[in-house]
């Protein structure tokens, strides 16, 4: 039995491997002849075009885990095992553009002058509260519970605010199904910010 079970997995790693795209270039004999073929990937290209002159603008950008849109944080957690958890790290920086060039956020206190905060519409949740996790299909379902959390840094002078949001989500012992959640947002906010 337990021989089968590794030849099972050997088998589902075989598969996955195949991920993407691939091309039939025919069969891998020897002595047969050259093979030749191909395929694609497809190439996307996005973007926005900014003239900051003559303004002060604030610009957020994901720096990891960011969505396809690069206007989000994206957590990937895959398949969890039931009454398991697990952690995974997000980040977004945020500049003050004045001519289109950074300039300092003020104080070196991490939480001055920008705020970062987690919201639902208009509910505002305190960082490191357990939030339910519904199950996708079922919103009566609870599966466990999601958990956001921040620290921050500052650097290049003080004038780029990095902001390290994990996600954390803790299934329940009974959890079965599936969840993705796009309801939840970060909102970042600049006040009292003297600018030279």
């Amino acid at each position: 039995m337990k021989k089968m079970l590794f030849i099972g997995a050997m088998l589902i790693v075989g598969m996955t491997a195949f991920g993407g795209k691939s091309a039939d270039l025919g069969p891998s004999s020897p002595g047969t002849s050259p093979v030749s073929g191909d395929t694609s990937l497809g190439i996307t290209t996005r973007g926005e075009v900014i003239d900051g002159t003559g303004r002060v603008l604030l610009v957020v950008k994901p720096t990891l885990n960011g969505g396809s849109d690069g206007t989000s944080i994206e957590f990937k957690f895959g398949d969890m095992k039931q009454g398991s958890s697990r952690e995974l790290p997000g980040e977004f920086t945020v500049e003050i553009l004045k001519d289109n060039e950074p300039v300092a956020l003020g104080s070196n206190e991490a939480s001055k002058e920008v705020a970062v905060d987690i919201y639902s519409n208009t509910t505002k949740y305190e960082l490191g509260t357990e939030i339910s996790l519904k199950e996708t299909n079922n919103t009566n379902t609870e599966l466990g519970k999601l958990i956001f959390n921040l620290s921050s840094i500052r650097e290049n002078q003080n004038k780029r605010y990095i902001g390290k949001l994990t996600s954390t989500v803790k299934l329940n012992s009974s959890a079965n199904g599936s969840f993705s959640n796009n309801e939840y947002y970060t909102k970042i906010v600049v006040s009292d910010l003297t600018i030279n």
